[in-house]
């Protein structure tokens, strides 16, 4: 498990906006729900984020969402973004729930993958990188204004 000084360092070097913030709601996801990844995403991983008025969208992909409803999982998420200076908009998924999120071409999932920041990893993100590259190969997809388009 890393530290929260690793974390924090981690935060700094993506250039992410919060990075105590962050490192302190990673850190507590990590202990709690032991996820293959942390994935940050939307305004505060492109840089488009207004300070003070942005919240922080985070994917945690773990094996302890299996079987748990989403709005449960978001229910369980939430008291680790209580009382911090920034709201934290989690959203719990299992491994499988991802892949096949990319695979359907989730809008979300493709725009994680596109400009996300990972802030913690075991192991799997390359696994769902290395997809969504292909499939951005195998489908001509190009990223556009609002949202993503297939050439082929």
């Amino acid at each position: 498990m890393p530290s929260r000084e690793e974390l924090l360092e981690r935060a700094r070097s993506l250039g992410l906006p919060y990075a105590e913030e962050v490192a302190d709601f990673c850190l507590a996801v990590i202990r709690a729900f032991e996820p293959w990844c942390i994935i940050i995403h939307g305004s505060v991983a492109r840089g488009d984020y207004v300070l003070g008025r942005s919240d922080v969208d985070v994917l945690v992909i773990s094996d302890h969402f299996e079987g748990v409803d989403v709005r449960d999982r978001i229910s369980e998420l939430l008291p680790y973004g209580a009382g911090r200076a920034v709201f934290f908009e989690a959203l719990g998924l299992t491994r499988e729930e991802a892949l096949r999120m990319l695979e359907d071409l989730n809008l979300l999932m493709l725009d994680a993958l596109h400009h996300g920041k990972v802030i913690y990893d075991r192991g799997f993100y390359g696994q769902l990188k290395a997809r969504f590259e292909e499939l951005v190969a195998e489908r001509g997809l190009v990223k556009i204004r609002k949202g993503w388009m297939a050439t082929r």
